[in-house]
């Protein structure tokens, strides 16, 4: 039986050979154990080439005076937040759509929808200082978007929708490039999380390398167990960035 060391270097193998040329049919790697064990060496390798990322630039951040947007309290809502409502709205907008060509279609009429949801989520989110009120605000508009969405893909479905001409054509000869424009998107949105001047501008590429590597990994997950594994690496990804700026490292 592989070693632990073994396994973990199958997966990030498997992984880096992914990220130079994504593709939608991914397999797990193959000698690596179980679902849960793919994930967990995923997360292994992926999360300290993120915070190590992070780290690097924190110098250079400061050098130019980046400021971050970020509040790190510790309440109810912040953890919320980063730990549930944004891995899964997130994996949804960025990961979902990038499994088959069905999804790929649907995500062209289904996304620009998600997005506004997101718009009036955090629209709900600044209603009120009061964590009680803000946390259950968001989670009806949350719920109800996943059901509006799962309902318009199922009337799509039934009604054998076809989308923009040519988006299945150019999933099946362009995928590498959808992934890796999805997957630099997802990173870019996080330059929000800073405060906007010229220097934020210059430095984007490294402030959201972190991210970046995150979105390639979850895209591996997605693909090849399923969008709850996505969310799932997501979340504990997040969880464990969250737990070490909670003990100041």
């Amino acid at each position: 039986m592989p070693t632990l060391r073994a396994r973990w270097a199958t997966v990030a193998r498997a992984w880096f050979a992914f990220v130079a040329r994504p593709r939608p049919d991914v397999a797990p790697p193959a000698g690596a154990g179980s679902r849960a064990a793919v994930l967990a060496a995923l997360l292994a390798v992926a999360t300290p080439l993120a915070l190590a990322a992070a780290v690097a630039v924190a110098p250079l951040a400061d050098r130019f005076g980046v400021d971050s947007r970020l509040d790190f309290r510790f309440g109810l809502f912040e953890v919320a937040l980063v730990l549930a409502i944004a891995p899964v709205f997130e994996e949804v907008v960025f990961r979902w759509p990038l499994k088959s060509r069905r999804t790929f279609e649907r995500g062209v009429v289904l996304l620009p929808l998600a997005g506004l949801a997101l718009f009036a989520i955090a629209r709900a989110a600044a209603a009120s200082s009061d964590a009680w009120i803000r946390l259950p605000a968001i989670a009806v508009a949350a719920v109800a978007t996943v059901l509006a969405l799962l309902a318009l893909d199922d009337a799509l479905e039934r009604h054998r929708f076809t989308t923009v001409d040519g988006a299945r054509t150019l999933f099946a000869r362009r995928y590498a490039p959808i992934a890796h424009g999805f997957t630099l998107a997802f990173a870019l949105t996080h330059a929000l999380n800073y405060e906007f001047t010229a220097a934020t501008i210059a430095l984007t590429p490294l402030l959201v390398l972190p991210q970046w590597i995150l979105g390639y990994a979850c895209l591996y997950a997605r693909l090849a167990y399923g969008l709850p594994a996505a969310i799932a690496l997501h979340m504990a990804h997040n969880g464990i960035a969250y737990g070490l700026v909670a003990l100041g490292l």
